[in-house]
């Protein structure tokens, strides 16, 4: 039996290769559930550009929601700075 997240991976290879990581400046992937509606997300842990414009190097986490099929969806709109205040969100969503 494969974890949601393999699934998603084989869903979309394209998205997590070492080019596309990179590119996006991303560390981790994994799958989260909204405690509320049991809505599946996808937690990335990232740099996305933090330090473009000669800013520091700032880790925070996005979110993106999963459809039923596993395809990646649309970017939530909040931008988290640490792991905790992406999973409270998802406590309340």
């Amino acid at each position: 039996m494969i974890s949601v997240l393999q699934a998603v991976k084989e869903r979309q290879p394209g998205w997590f290769t070492p080019a596309n990581k990179r590119f996006f400046q991303d560390c981790r992937y994994s799958v989260r559930y909204g405690q509320q509606t049991g809505e599946r997300f996808l937690l990335r842990s990232t740099y996305m550009w933090s330090d473009m414009f000669d800013g520091p190097k700032t880790l925070h986490y996005r979110l993106n929601s999963l459809e039923d099929d596993l395809a990646i969806g649309p970017l939530v709109e909040t931008v988290f700075s640490t792991r905790a205040q992406a999973m409270a969100w998802l406590r309340e969503h």
